[in-house]
């Protein structure tokens, strides 16, 4: 505005021809050009750094959007791993309980178990004692039937009563070997049939008078445990049958034998041979017979057994059983 006014005094002067005048308005003129410019370029300079100030705040706040981005997904991995090693923790936590729970289901399990254990144990041992006893007292009581048996044979006149009782307390005393070796054994349910056989076989030999050394006793038994329900029949048939080869079998023999052999195979086999001379296959196989034939067929059925008798060179008896 002042450089205007300026200017059109220095022009009415040139015209007025005071120059003097003129002259004056026109350095006026000159320094109010000047800073006009100087107002000007200070405002240019201003509005540059305006600008340039903005551009730097521009781009600070894009550096700084990028870090807060930056930051923000940072903090949201910290947080997904803080959050995955919170769920970890919380699981490995859950399974710790879970463990310490089990195992302490474990251990009262456990300690029931024992405790029932221990209370079969006891009740078994209760059990086998009681069992023992009473093999004891049957084999006591089939002592005293024997025992009460020969004291009636030694009463009798009769030759054959005398001979059928003495049979009878053999068979007795067949029964009670069985509940003695019971008695004596850990196992109160089944017989050591080797043992059985064999002390069987020597108590038969020494009560028909033979002396072991003069008597060839062959006893081949397996190591066979068989239930009480099957050793006492297979005993009492091989009491009729070992009975019957002394009776008769030997009495014209210089060198009597007797082989008796169970193998430990399934199905068992028994074979009872002596070398008499043979057995009377026409009378044996006849409907009827004695006491003594009766019993072994009988017997040999209850046990499911297979019996089969043949003449070889003496008499064989062969029992095949299936338990």
């Amino acid at each position: 505005m002042n450089r205007k006014l300026y200017g059109t005094l220095t022009k009415i002067s040139e015209r007025k021809e005071d120059f003097k005048s003129a002259f004056q308005y026109q350095e006026k003129w000159i320094a109010s050009n000047d800073t006009v410019n100087r107002t000007d370029k200070n405002k240019q300079l201003a509005e540059a750094e305006t600008r340039f100030k903005t551009q730097e705040k521009e781009q600070e706040i894009i550096r700084l959007d990028e870090e807060n981005t930056s930051k923000s997904r940072q903090f949201w991995w910290l947080f997904c791993g803080a959050g995955a090693l919170l769920i970890m923790f919380t699981v490995a936590l859950w399974q710790y309980r879970r463990i310490r729970q089990v195992n302490k289901e474990l251990e009262s399990t456990n300690a029931l178990i024992w405790s029932r254990n221990k209370q079969i144990s006891e009740q078994s041992d209760q059990l086998k004692n009681l069992m023992k006893e009473l093999h004891h007292r049957v084999k006591n009581n089939l002592a005293i039937i024997s025992s009460l048996l020969r004291l009636q044979s030694t009463r009798l006149e009769d030759e054959g009563a005398v001979k059928a009782v003495k049979e009878g307390q053999q068979r007795v005393e067949a029964m009670s070997l069985i509940h003695q070796k019971l008695y004596e054994s850990e196992n109160i349910t089944k017989v050591n049939m080797k043992e059985y056989i064999s002390d069987l076989a020597q108590g038969l030999l020494y009560a028909y008078g033979y002396k072991i050394e003069d008597f060839d006793l062959r006893v081949d038994i397996a190591e066979i445990e068989l239930d009480v329900e099957v050793a006492v029949p297979l005993g009492l048939i091989l009491n009729e049958i070992i009975t019957n080869s002394f009776k008769h079998a030997f009495a014209h023999i210089d060198n009597p034998q007797l082989s008796i052999i169970l193998n430990e195979n399934k199905p068992f086999h028994l074979e009872i041979k002596d070398n008499g001379p043979g057995i009377d296959m026409n009378k044996w196989q006849q409907p009827t017979g004695s006491f003594g034939k009766r019993l072994i067929v009988i017997l040999s059925e209850q046990i499911g057994a297979i019996l089969k008798v043949n003449n070889e060179n003496g008499t064989r008896f062969d029992l095949v059983m299936t338990v």
